[in-house]
């Protein structure tokens, strides 16, 4: 039921806006993020391919996932943010009569 409702309300968010994608708002943080996060992935796994302690391998992947971690919270924070101004862009317009997902 909730999933319909968020088709529905993407497709209004959508038609309020033209037919342009809120999606393609994310297109330039994605791709830098994803470099970001595959270099990260790529330091995480020469961290473990050394011959090294336990302790030293947690203590080379800690600053990673402290890394990764942010980039997911501020991708995060991002999307609620574009999500919740087209929903209030589109309830403004009309196309939506109610929502109550965000």
């Amino acid at each position: 039921m909730q999933i319909h409702q968020l088709l529905e309300n993407i497709a209004a968010i959508e038609r309020a806006n033209n037919g342009i994608s809120y999606i393609d708002e994310f297109a330039p943080y994605d791709k830098g993020e994803t470099a970001e996060n595959d270099m990260l992935m790529e330091q995480q796994k020469a961290a473990e391919a050394l011959n090294t302690t336990n302790a030293e391998i947690d203590n080379m992947k800690r600053p990673l996932k402290l890394s990764y971690d942010r980039n997911m919270s501020q991708k995060a924070q991002l999307v609620e943010s574009v999500l919740r101004n087209s929903l209030r862009s589109a309830r403004y317009h009309g196309s939506m009569s109610s929502c109550n997902i965000l």
